[in-house]
């Protein structure tokens, strides 16, 4: 049995109440229009909420668009949600992305514009664009040597690339016979120092001052 809508009439749904409650119908532009007419949500399901299906558009050579007019969200309620998939080899491209929680990349990711973070882990050298660091910044680095005047470590070497380190000079003042360090200035290769002032009473460390 076959059935045809013509004249652009639209399909409609009916509950036993005889209320609408969807339709489908055809645009003047041959745009294809699902609707729902009644409900307190309103929403669109695809597939069998019972069973997990895969959903497919378009072709495989021919790109499409999909468009959320008003925003919204993706999501996978609680579970992981996966853009791109390392086994098809897929490029994922994200413009003007703004995260409110953390960004933790496995793999690797190209900047060409700007990146600003509240916190940063990571060296940051193959960035293409420019790094903001709101707050702290962290490097993983991937070797680390140290050198001793005696019982003090001194100097500190982090190597995060086979050409890329960072070292820090340490420089202590103050009376090492009875432990009593006035302060410790930091001075690193990136340009950042430090200086711990230390206060004590009794012999305890009462107040350390970050400058």
């Amino acid at each position: 049995m076959k059935f045809k809508v013509l004249n652009d009439e639209p399909v409609q749904f009916y509950n036993a109440s005889g209320d609408l409650m969807g339709t489908i119908s055809v645009s003047g532009s041959g745009d294809m229009i699902i609707r729902p007419e009644s409900g307190s949500n309103r929403n669109i399901i695809i597939g069998d909420p019972e069973t997990a299906g895969d959903i497919e558009i378009g072709l495989p050579t021919a790109p499409v668009n999909f468009s959320m007019l008003g925003g919204g969200t993706i999501t996978s309620k609680g579970n992981t949600l996966n853009i791109g998939s390392g086994t098809n080899n897929d490029t994922v491209n994200l413009y003007n992305v703004t995260y409110s929680q953390s960004l933790y990349i496995t793999g690797s990711v190209s900047v060409t514009g700007s990146m600003i973070a509240d916190n940063f882990i990571g060296g940051g050298a193959d960035l293409s664009g420019s790094l903001t660091v709101l707050g702290t910044q962290r490097s993983l680095f991937t070797s680390c040597s140290l050198v001793y005047s005696g019982s003090n470590v001194i100097q500190v070497t982090k190597s995060f690339s086979p050409t890329s380190t960072q070292i820090t000079n340490i420089l202590y003042s103050g009376s090492f016979a009875d432990g009593n360090i006035a302060s410790i200035a930091l001075t690193g290769s990136d340009g950042v120092k430090n200086l711990y002032t230390y206060s004590y009473s009794d012999g305890l460390v009462t107040e350390i001052l970050v400058t």
